[in-house]
């Protein structure tokens, strides 16, 4: 194993000095533009392969249902935080407005993800920052994927996690902790997919009141607090009958969805964990993961080789950050969702990269990504285009019935 690589002494670089303070110098600001557009241009092209794929007009299929959920007519249910800020206005309750609404999220999602890559980047060598850049850019987990899926509440997950981040470094925590509480009514499972992760981050922390019980009261009261109240409430009691009447009777509703009630998508408000299993057992050969599961798998073990190598390589050992970063997979014993799971696993590996290389900078040491072939046939797997919910990769299975139409039913 290579020897690590210490910055040369110099000030302002020490256990306490900021990344962007270490003597390799930052990315220009047209290093930083150039790194925006690529987000942004490989978050359009999922987008424009998911309006293909999807047959969608400029409504957000399946996902319109949840900009109607809404605690004014429903109660407290689950994922009715976004819905709830938009029903006091009804000029709003458009498939547009949802368009445009959802974009605003992953552009957010951009800006605060380029902020934390900036920081790491400023470690590396100019080869290893572009690689990141570049891995980060073009995963399918990643950017490519928030275009494909636009409109699921998961991006706000992703942006809690990010506001943490910056807070814990603050030694905010009460932000940290209400940024994990509003995530939580956006989407239940961020106690699943994201909290873990924060809650390790801090943990982990160099701030020294970390592991204090003010600290960590600020931190995971609040959503220890949501959670519990979603558990009990979070379902809509006068059951899937009555919600379907509901829809049908909202005008607006009914305009966004061409005229029908999503009997599917509106029925996540009604299913406890007994009926989750069961469609979990029905999806299963319905969507044919029987296909698609060992190819996710495959593809997500190379992304954990790499993890892990990462961690080698600058001779880091694998804590509790590190194991955290896995949560989304345990999703996959109640929810059908297999591909979505490793691809939010996949997500939190480069946000824990991310925070390591700082970290490492921190201590005057320059991080490093893993050489050789690993990094060039993951950077090639962007080929392979965006992941799925309920298929692994279906841009490759496109071309491939393309290429021998009738051969392949996936």
């Amino acid at each position: 194993m290579a020897p690590l690589r210490p910055f040369p002494a110099a000030a302002g670089v020490g256990p306490e000095a900021s990344p962007d303070s270490a003597l390799r110098p930052p990315l220009t600001r047209a290093s930083r533009a150039t790194m925006i557009a690529g987000f942004s241009v490989f978050t359009l092209l999922g987008y424009a392969f998911g309006k293909w794929y999807m047959h969608l007009g400029w409504d957000l299929g399946w996902r319109t249902s949840q900009f109607f959920f809404n605690y004014q007519d429903l109660g407290f249910v689950k994922r009715a935080l976004v819905g709830s800020l938009l029903h006091p206005f009804p000029a709003l309750l458009r498939a547009d407005v949802f368009l445009a609404v959802s974009v605003g999220f992953v552009a957010a999602f951009i800006a605060a993800f380029g902020m934390l890559l900036v920081r790491a980047a400023a470690g590396f060598d100019h080869r290893g920052r572009w690689m990141l850049v570049a891995l980060c850019a073009s995963s399918p987990a990643l950017f490519l994927r928030q275009g494909f899926d636009l409109g699921r509440f998961d991006v706000l997950g992703l942006l809690a996690v990010l506001i943490a981040i910056s807070a814990i470094g603050r030694g905010r925590w009460w932000l940290a902790g209400l940024a994990s509480a509003v995530a939580l009514l956006a989407h239940e499972a961020y106690v699943v997919i994201n909290l873990p992760l924060i809650a390790a981050y801090a943990w982990s922390s160099e701030r020294p009141e970390a592991r204090s019980i003010h600290a960590l009261g600020w931190l995971l009261v609040p959503p220890a607090a949501v959670t519990s109240i979603l558990a009990r409430y979070g379902l809509y009691e006068p059951g899937l009958e009555a919600l379907t009447r509901y829809f049908g009777a909202a005008a607006r509703y009914l305009a966004a969805k061409g005229g029908a009630v999503d009997v599917d998508a509106i029925a996540v408000l009604t299913r406890g964990m007994a009926d989750n299993l069961d469609f979990v057992g029905r999806m299963f050969w319905e969507k044919k993961a029987w296909l698609h599961l060992p190819i996710i798998v495959g593809w997500g073990a190379l992304m954990t080789w790499f993890f892990r190598r990462f961690y080698s390589v600058n001779e880091l050992r694998p804590g509790l950050l590190f194991y955290a970063a896995f949560t989304p997979l345990l999703l996959s014993a109640i929810a059908s969702d297999y591909y979505r799971w490793v691809a939010l696993a996949v997500t939190n590996f480069f946000l824990v990269i991310l925070i390591e290389a700082i970290r490492l900078a921190r201590r005057g040491i320059a991080p490093a990504l893993p050489g050789g072939a690993l990094a060039w046939v993951i950077l090639a797997s962007a080929v392979l285009g965006p992941i799925s919910n309920t298929k692994s990769f279906p841009l490759l299975f496109a071309l491939l019935e393309q290429l021998l139409p009738g051969k392949i039913s996936w």
